[in-house]
């Protein structure tokens, strides 16, 4: 984010207007999902156009993986919404009520090219991560370095769909992947009643050709600190005012020449979101034009 100059030969007062905020709203389909399956623990199911989530009539279980690429969304941006829909194709021969629920994942794992068939080496199965390199600590994604044990999300199965609308572990989880995006790998997407057979659903995957999952991020970008008046005192002292995010860290900076540029400290924004700093000017060089600087 480019710095705001203040350009003053001899401590002439200059205003600079506060950038307004920007944001944007995106939707995203996923890049990566899999279905996991207790009773088949080793098969991998990343490229079916659908999974299944929830206890069929037999008990046997099953999850799915799910991840987002958020490399579209700039690394400074403040998420504000995030929900996710993720279409129903299939409700035949549920008849129990769940509760889905979203967790966000801890370990890498890898979608697999297959069609509910023998896990491949690397691939996401019921039993691993990836097949012969890396084992779930607990099966079916369910430990402690596996995923959080909180909820990020949740939403009731009598709707036509599921939408998890915006809660603040979707947005915390999505602010998350957008600062540190090594660490995206997505959510674990299981339901309450796995103990009851026919809670589960039929749902569609990113491989689905008209109804993907969909994951709605609105965002915005924050004001970049601006540096509003320097000006002179007496005693040889510059008073830089200007304004950043309320708790916003400043530093600040200043130059002779536009070319290089020397800090002289750093500023915190009260709560207000107001900056101020007292520039001791006689304990440097004597330069009677400066141009002074707020960068973030």
């Amino acid at each position: 984010m480019p710095a705001s100059t203040s350009y003053a030969p001899f401590w002439l007062m200059a205003v600079l207007l506060t950038a307004p905020v920007t944001g944007a709203v995106v939707v995203l389909t996923p890049d990566a999902d899999a279905g996991l399956r207790n009773g088949n623990p080793d098969i991998n199911s990343g490229i079916a156009s659908d999974y299944i989530v929830g206890a069929l009539a037999v008990g046997e279980v099953h999850r799915a993986l799910l991840r987002f690429d958020l490399k579209s969304i700039p690394t400074n941006a403040v998420i504000q919404h995030a929900q996710l829909i993720i279409t129903d194709v299939s409700r035949q021969g549920a008849q129990a009520l769940a509760t889905f629920e979203l967790r966000r994942v801890l370990r890498p794992w890898t979608e697999g090219t297959n069609f509910g068939f023998g896990v491949a080496a690397g691939e996401v199965s019921w039993n691993s991560a990836r097949h012969g390199q890396q084992l779930w600590e607990l099966a079916g994604a369910s430990g402690a370095s596996d995923a959080i044990p909180e909820i990020s999300g949740s939403t009731g199965s009598g709707g036509q769909n599921l939408t998890f609308l915006s809660t603040a572990g979707l947005v915390a989880d999505v602010q998350h992947w957008v600062l540190a995006p090594s660490l995206n790998y997505g959510w674990r997407l299981s339901n309450d009643r796995e103990s009851t057979p026919r809670s589960a659903r039929r749902l569609a995957s990113r491989e689905h050709s008209s109804s993907p999952p969909k994951l709605s991020i609105q965002y915005v970008l924050p004001t970049p600190p601006i540096l509003e008046l320097a000006e002179s005192r007496d005693g040889g002292a510059v008073r830089l005012s200007g304004s950043a995010a309320p708790g916003q860290m400043v530093k600040v900076e200043y130059s002779t020449d536009l070319r290089e540029w020397r800090s002289i400290g750093q500023a915190l924004a009260d709560s207000a979101g107001r900056l101020e700093l007292l520039h001791d000017v006689a304990s440097e060089n004597g330069q009677v034009r400066r141009f002074y600087r707020f960068v973030e």
